[in-house]
């Protein structure tokens, strides 16, 4: 697959760019090729950057208390990943690990995004506005989810009620791909 800026007009985020705005965010990333088992980012450590999986795909996981790391989310090429923490400018919550044979990313830091918004506020504020709804599109999927799963519950024994969670745990952690 050839890499270019039409791979932002195909993901979450270039959908509502032009032509000229999504190479004037191309122009910004920084191309990277991975392989299965690396890091994208760790979690806590500081966010710097987001990343477009061009392609291949990344497993976002957590770090457990007895030091295991469990798969969150396994998001496919065209997906965003790494937004939450550097919108909010907080450690990062979780880590991405490179979950597919290889896989290229375009990547754009933190620094460059707000050269942007000075430079180019119509498409910074393109690209914030789409980030908040990739966002606003996964939470609202847990809603629903959490909603379905309370409802269904609600008369169910404690241990209906722990099957219940854990089928809406496994589809939750397989099923987020947006």
């Amino acid at each position: 697959m050839e890499i270019s800026h039409h791979t932002w007009l195909k993901s979450s985020v270039g959908r509502e760019l032009s032509e000229g705005e999504a190479r004037e965010l191309f122009m910004i990333s920084k191309r990277e090729r991975y392989v299965r088992g690396e890091r994208l980012f760790s979690e806590g450590e500081e966010a710097t950057s987001l990343y477009l999986l061009a392609e291949g795909e990344a497993d976002v996981v957590q770090r457990r208390a007895d030091g295991s790391e469990h798969v969150l989310a396994r998001h496919p090429a065209g997906a965003i990943v790494g937004e939450m923490s550097l919108l909010t400018r907080e450690a990062r919550s979780a880590s991405a690990l490179i979950a597919s044979a290889e896989a290229t990313i375009l990547r754009v830091t933190a620094r460059d995004l707000d050269d942007l918004l000075a430079r180019e506020p119509a498409v910074a504020y393109k690209v914030m506005f789409a980030l908040a709804r990739v966002l606003a599109t996964r939470l609202r999927a847990v809603n629903h989810r959490l909603t379905d799963m309370s409802e269904r519950t609600a008369n169910a024994n404690p241990h209906e009620q722990i099957e219940e969670f854990a089928a809406f745990k496994k589809k939750l952690f397989t099923d987020w791909t947006f």
